[in-house]
């Protein structure tokens, strides 16, 4: 894809058991103009087995392959790839919990012109059991929410960034 409006850049390494589903969640996202980057950081498990059956099927997932180097080289490696406007950071055992995530931020990225976008998120302790972390009240953040503001402020798959952003940091 030539202008995607996303870039999905997920590092992976020995997760075969949460890919599946991760990829899933990704590829049936109603935004379809996106692009999946993959960065096989050196599994030694099935998880670049899975990577390109699901190449194979969909042709937005890229599949990058180094010797393992660790998640942030491999962020690195895949973020001089993307072409798109925005970029969201997935971990290869997260999921988005609806298929209309994308359709959501990228809109309210366009809407709000920002250059960084935190979003909600849930924290599965079993599989039964979701806590909600929220990022911000009517525009504001509330002591009562820090804690949960400052876990989400220092990960990056609770945020959606605009690639002209990054491209100003060389790291």
């Amino acid at each position: 894809m030539n202008n995607p409006k996303i870039s999905v850049i997920i590092p992976v390494y020995n997760v075969e058991q949460y890919l599946a589903k991760c990829l899933d969640s990704i590829v049936n996202q109603t935004l379809q103009e996106i692009e999946i980057i993959c960065v096989n950081d050196g599994s030694t498990d099935n998880s670049l087995q899975i990577l390109q059956a699901y190449a194979l099927k969909d042709d937005r997932i890229k599949i990058i392959s180094i010797t393992n180097r660790g998640c942030g080289y491999a962020r690195k490696i895949a973020l001089k790839e993307a072409k798109g406007e925005y970029i969201l950071f997935c971990d290869s055992d997260d999921q988005y919990a609806t298929n209309d995530a994308f359709f959501e931020i990228y809109n309210k990225m366009q809407e709000t012109n920002v250059d960084l976008l935190l979003f909600d998120f849930y924290q599965v302790k079993d599989k039964q059991e979701y806590i909600k972390y929220t990022t911000v009240k009517n525009d504001l953040f509330t002591y009562r929410d820090f804690p949960n503001i400052y876990k989400n402020m220092s990960s990056l798959w609770s945020k959606c960034q605009k690639k002209s952003f990054l491209d100003q940091y060389q790291d």
